[in-house]
């Protein structure tokens, strides 16, 4: 005869965070303004721990960022909770699709931005000087990263032609140059100017995200 089975004792049972994270919201929507208090300081706190985590594996998130995001993640939270139906997942989902695009506008604004500004390139001698000179007065104030963003840089620096030389040298210079009197030194159109770098600065980009992926760095010490 099997033995008959018995209800497991409440008491007994393990917490579901979720449950109980459900439960303050019901409470929230259902009127009670201390449970919506705890609410929101929960899902902000949520928030902290979810971007905070990340900044130390996504190199497009600071500490600043993070807190940032954190704050317009409850905002938005903010504008809805009323209809939401399972904090725990939905939060995730929030927290995670306002990353994404957090990082998607921050590679998108890395396009945009001079890749010599990125990499700390400022003074016009760097330009004329070969990868290992070039970094040579830079290790103390750049990481490795930086520093091998700087050894492409210059690398292709060295390959290019003098006129973009020329230009890049006069927007790094200690008083930059905007591009309309650059205009009027070389009698290139602003607009040629502006196409010349950014095809200039993608090259470089690209050719050091390609090293990056899997080229050994040695070889160009």
């Amino acid at each position: 005869m099997f033995p008959t089975s018995s209800a497991p004792d409440r008491s007994s049972r393990s917490i579901d965070p979720s449950r109980n994270s459900d439960r303050l919201l019901y409470a929230a929507q259902a009127g009670d303004p201390r449970a919506r208090a705890r609410l929101f300081h929960l899902v902000y706190a949520r928030g902290q721990k979810y971007f905070g985590l990340k900044v130390a594996v996504e190199r497009n998130l600071d500490v600043d960022c993070a807190h940032d995001l954190a704050g317009e993640s409850l905002v938005e939270f903010q504008k809805s909770w009323k209809h939401v139906r399972f904090l725990d997942r939905y939060t995730r989902r929030m927290f995670r699709n306002n990353l994404v695009r957090h990082l998607t506008r921050s590679r998108k604004r890395k396009l945009r931005e001079p890749f010599h500004e990125d990499v700390g390139i400022r003074d016009p001698d760097t330009l004329a000087s070969d990868s290992k000179e070039a970094v040579g007065g830079s290790q103390g104030q750049m990481s490795d990263y930086q520093l091998r963003q700087l050894r492409t840089a210059t690398r292709r620096l060295c390959e290019c032609d003098s006129l973009t030389r020329t230009i890049l040298s006069f927007r790094v210079a200690a008083e930059p140059m905007t591009y309309r009197e650059i205009e009027q030194l070389t009698g290139m159109k602003e607009a040629a100017l502006r196409m010349r770098m950014a095809r200039f600065c993608r090259s470089v980009r690209v050719d050091f995200e390609s090293r990056e992926r899997g080229q050994d760095y040695g070889s160009h010490n």
